[in-house]
């Protein structure tokens, strides 16, 4: 059975010539029932298939792992069945959409080079039962850094589409662990992927109100100007904060800890987005691109005395027994902050904090630009606090369970995105 699929041609390396007519795309995500798929991907998948559903073309998903078939395949399903429909539509008809939607999907065992065969010789099998053309083959890598370099060769030698389709590779953070190792990562996947096929992404951009900055910026640039700056800034501060424990993840997580996974990508590239010159076109991502590296290029280094980090309780206890480890110290870090500097006049002196950790207080994310206050609270003698000035980018989660950008009364009344993401003014 087919169904429906995205008709943008974007990253194909095709721009400017005319568009592939419909054919059948083959989705593989590669990890498709690790923390991540569960969480984010095929809710995603899910979603574009409700919106893409008339598009012409029809496709089918993989999810793909080191588990048998037998073993992987309940678990498999169990994740897909809790894909959920926008609120707003009818529920006969989400009902028959996730019918169909887990109707396209199967688990498939992928370990080996023939698995990878078998994989491609089914899909070209499907292709020619239902009479249809292959636009192109999308490979999801949802696994940890280090695997990329042996699926990418095995995806390359055994699993490529016929002359004519395309392929598309995403590349998960995080990309590497260190610089050398990023740099030896591009080598190794340079050897088996054209850099048109790869796309190396941060998921955590694909949140509505992450997306949202920069147009929020800019919409309300008149009134942001002027007191995006040093003299009105006390303090920029990125929070991602969760009750969840390591459980489950710890093979990856304690290579990585909380700062390769989700501090140095997640919460960095937000920083860049609140502090970046505001690009002429936000649609250009190599627009985007050099404001970012601009940042980069005059943050502050980051002294022993601007970071503090740490563990939860019991993750040693769970790291060993899940490692099978009798004799074992792990000193991964599960919760860090920091304080960083820019080192431009605009930003001079303004301290921006990013704190990530498992296992704390409440789940929560958010970007909070916090102005200084010079009012001096005399109106009210019971109430000695002003209240703040400021703006929040909230993720969702925690006290409010939508995403949305809140500004406080005090400051300025916003110009508001006409889109799904809630933004007002805060009391």
């Amino acid at each position: 059975m087919c169904g429906r699929f995205d008709s943008s041609q974007r990253g194909n390396g095709n721009e400017g010539q005319e568009p592939q007519r419909a054919g059948h795309v083959s989705v593989v995500v590669v990890g498709g029932t690790g923390d991540l798929a569960k969480k984010y991907l095929w809710q995603g998948f899910f979603q574009l298939y409700i919106n893409q559903i008339s598009s012409g073309y029809t496709f089918s998903f993989y999810g793909g792992g080191l588990s048998p078939v037998d073993k992987a395949t309940p678990v498999f399903f169990e994740i897909l069945k809790g894909v959920s429909c926008p609120r707003d539509m009818v529920l006969e008809r989400c009902a028959l959409l996730k019918d169909q939607f887990l109707r396209l999907a199967q688990y498939r065992r992928l370990k080996t080079t023939k698995h990878y065969q078998v994989l491609s010789q089914h899909i070209e099998q499907q292709l020619r039962e239902e009479g249809m053309v292959e636009a192109g083959r999308l490979f999801y890598f949802s696994v940890p850094a280090f695997t990329y370099a042996d699926i990418a060769e095995k995806v390359n030698s055994s699993c490529r589409p016929a002359s004519g389709a395309w392929l598309r590779v995403v590349l998960e953070k995080p990309f590497g662990h260190d610089l050398s190792s990023a740099q030896a990562l591009a080598t190794q996947l340079a050897s088996s992927l054209k850099d048109e096929e790869m796309y190396r992404i941060d998921h955590y951009l694909g949140k509505q109100v992450v997306s949202k900055i920069l147009p929020f910026r800019k919409l309300n640039k008149k009134v942001l100007n002027p007191i995006w700056n040093k003299r009105h800034i006390e303090r920029v501060e990125i929070v991602l904060k969760e009750t969840l424990d390591a459980k489950g993840r710890i093979p990856f997580y304690d290579q990585y800890g909380v700062i390769r996974d989700v501090i140095q990508n997640h919460l960095t590239e937000i920083m860049t987005l609140l502090t970046m010159n505001l690009p002429d076109n936000l649609n250009s991502w190599e627009e985007v691109l050099q404001n970012k590296l601009k940042i980069f290029s005059v943050m502050e280094p980051l002294r022993v005395n601007q970071a503090v980090i740490g563990q939860y309780l019991n993750y040693h206890t769970e790291a060993k027994e899940e490692l099978n480890k009798t004799s074992y110290m792990s000193i991964t870090p599960t919760f860090a902050a920091v304080i960083l500097h820019i080192d431009m006049a605009q930003y001079e002196g303004i301290p921006i904090i990013l704190t990530s950790g498992k296992m704390l207080d409440e789940r929560v994310g958010y970007a909070r630009v916090l102005f200084k206050n010079d009012v001096f609270c005399v109106q009210n003698p019971s109430n000695i606090h002003c209240k703040p000035k400021q703006i929040i980018f909230h993720f969702g989660h925690g006290g409010l369970q939508h995403p949305a950008i809140l500004v406080t009364k005090n400051l300025f009344k916003p110009s508001l995105l006409q889109d799904a993401v809630g933004g007002r003014v805060q009391r």
